[in-house]
């Protein structure tokens, strides 16, 4: 399963990094090129099946299928994502805000999420909660006061 998913991320990887590249080696072999219609389906199967990776049991599965969705920047994929920043494993939740932040999802959904994770117990998260909300703009300000009244969260945030 593990293998399945790390060879959707280094495929999707590859798209991103190598896609022109794969097109001039496309047009100079005379190969054919799939219609938009089929890569817009081909894209869509991959964010079906790694979207499905964020139920996996394995915790590695599920933090490397958040940071592949978030690099891919299908923001449908947010909500998905967004269960997993509750997740049991503090990886998983790391790799859930950094999908997020790349993703930048509306701020209805970031802010209770972020403010929420301001009290976790792992100090990376508190740090990556903290600078996400500071992204979301003077709206967060209330939030932030309140935060400031841990001191856990105003050390991890400076």
């Amino acid at each position: 399963m593990i293998n399945r998913t790390v060879s959707l991320s280094i495929a999707f990887a590859m798209v991103i990094a190598c896609g022109c590249q794969r097109a001039k080696q496309v047009a100079d072999n005379g190969e054919t090129v799939p219609s938009q219609d089929q890569q817009a389906s081909d894209t869509v199967a991959d964010v079906g099946e790694l979207t499905a990776q964020l139920e996996s049991d394995d915790p590695r599965t599920r933090a490397l299928a958040a940071r592949t969705l978030g690099a891919g920047g299908d923001k449908s994929v947010a909500e998905s994502i967004a269960k997993l920043v509750g997740d049991e494993d503090s990886t998983v939740r790391r790799a859930a805000i950094a999908a997020l932040q790349q993703l930048q999802p509306d701020d209805e959904m970031i802010v209770p999420l972020m403010t929420k994770m301001l009290g976790d117990a792992d100090p990376h998260i508190v740090a990556l909660a903290t600078h996400s909300l500071a992204e979301s703009g003077p709206d967060i300000v209330p939030a932030m006061i309140t935060a400031m009244d841990d001191e856990q969260t105003v050390y991890w945030a400076i």
